[in-house]
């Protein structure tokens, strides 16, 4: 009981310390509120109750016995789009979600890059990124992938109430704070033929966290369409912390913003609502000739 409380004491500190919405919480309430769910109920609705206050249905308590607790009223869940029946001459990137090392990050973008290079030529109409299962993971390692696409180099910010830290894309880096500090590294990135040529976005409910943050750094680009269903809504930055018990702290610590410092805290919603992949086929196939 007593190293429950400690922990208890431990994510309410981190929360108020850290915590993206921290402004927005009263946290002496709010420590009253798990206080008396634990006394009453126990540590896991505490624990929830906490995470619910947060607001950002990203955050979670973790386990060293994996049995993680959550609180998330977000629902991701999609039938999915299919892409059948696609013309060769509209060049094709599927994204998905990665989680992995520095090197393997460098693998994946490079990779993405190389799948361009090959399909890239002049009679090439257009493009499609499709970021419908991309759903979390490494942000550096979506953003050093879709390089070729961009058109500047500060794509957005990490934003709260104490910072603005700029992140974008520049000399085949995904960086962080600055050009130059390299996140994910592509050593050979590809530019395009046609770099303000048409681009088509796919998104879906699975589209998440560093899915928004690429949907967030492409939607603004000129000749570009955003097809498919609104986001899930977690346009946010995580961070872990460690906890004394050997379980940790996964909170939301900043939104992801765009390049006008504008934040995200609801679904990211498409320039237009298609809901089957014969209409989002052909859709893409009438913008290709717009």
């Amino acid at each position: 009981m007593e190293e429950e409380m400690q922990s208890l004491n431990e994510i309410l500190q981190v929360g108020r310390q850290r915590a993206v919405n921290k402004e927005n919480i009263d946290w002496d309430a709010l420590t009253v509120q798990v206080n008396d769910t634990y006394a009453n109920t126990g540590f896991e609705a505490a624990v929830r109750v906490f995470l619910a206050a947060m607001g950002d249905n990203q955050s979670f308590y973790g386990r060293l016995s994996g049995a993680n607790i959550f609180s998330s009223e977000a629902n991701c869940n999609s039938s999915g789009f299919g892409f059948g029946g696609l013309s060769t001459d509209i060049g094709f990137i599927q994204m998905r979600t990665f989680v992995g090392s520095l090197a393997e990050a460098t693998f994946f973008a490079g990779d993405r890059h190389n799948r361009a290079r090959t399909q890239d030529n002049a009679d090439i109409r257009g493009w499609v990124v499709d970021l419908s299962t991309t759903n979390g993971g490494d942000l550096y390692a979506q953003i050093a992938s879709l390089g070729m696409f961009f058109d500047r180099e500060t794509l957005g910010y990490f934003i709260n109430a104490d910072e603005e830290v700029p992140w974008g894309f520049a000399n085949g880096n995904a960086f962080l704070r600055r050009v130059g500090e390299a996140r994910t590294v592509v050593t050979d990135p590809y530019t395009l033929m046609d770099p303000n040529g048409k681009l088509v976005v796919v998104i879906d409910l699975p589209t998440a966290g560093a899915g928004e943050a690429a949907l967030i750094a492409l939607k603004d680009r000129p000749n570009t369409l955003v097809l498919g269903r609104p986001t899930c809504g977690l346009a946010s930055v995580t961070e872990s912390f460690s906890l004394s018990n050997s379980d940790f702290l996964v909170l939301a610590t900043h939104y992801i913003a765009d390049s006008d410092k504008e934040t995200y805290t609801d679904r990211l919603q498409p320039d237009e609502s298609i809901g089957n992949s014969t209409d989002l086929v052909e859709r893409i196939e009438s913008f290709m000739n717009e």
